[in-house]
């Protein structure tokens, strides 16, 4: 049971970080010539996969949190992630936005995992 409990979260803080790693690198290859801005045109669909990841992530973990302040910053942190992400391309800011509301995901996933674990071990003990 811990298992499935936890892996929303496992994956909302892994494809947080490879977001991350994603916004990063990719800049830094097309300014270094490795890709042209033609092909990083036609990567957009990059974009929509990493929020499907997170609104699932965020869906997942929050339907198993009992936190209700933890949920409701969960959503409000995809809904600020996938707002940057789809206004990147119009607000240079933006792009440091969605880094920043992923680091928060990260954080929020991390202490949803952590909350899991202190229940599942809790009730494994008094069982």
């Amino acid at each position: 049971m811990f298992l499935a409990d936890t892996k929303a979260d496992t994956i909302g803080i892994l494809g947080s970080i490879f977001c991350l790693i994603h916004c990063l690198i990719f800049p830094v290859l097309v300014m270094g010539g490795m890709l042209n801005e033609e092909w990083s045109s036609h990567a957009e669909w990059v974009d929509f996969i990493f929020i499907i990841l997170a609104i699932s992530a965020v869906f997942f973990a929050a339907r198993q949190s009992k936190n209700n302040t933890l949920k409701g910053l969960m959503w409000f942190s995809v809904a600020w992630f996938s707002a940057s992400i789809l206004l990147h391309e119009t607000f240079n800011l933006a792009l440091y936005s969605s880094m920043a509301a992923s680091v928060v995901l990260v954080v929020l996933h991390s202490i949803n995992f952590k909350n899991h674990q202190q229940r599942f071990h809790t009730k494994n003990a008094t069982a």
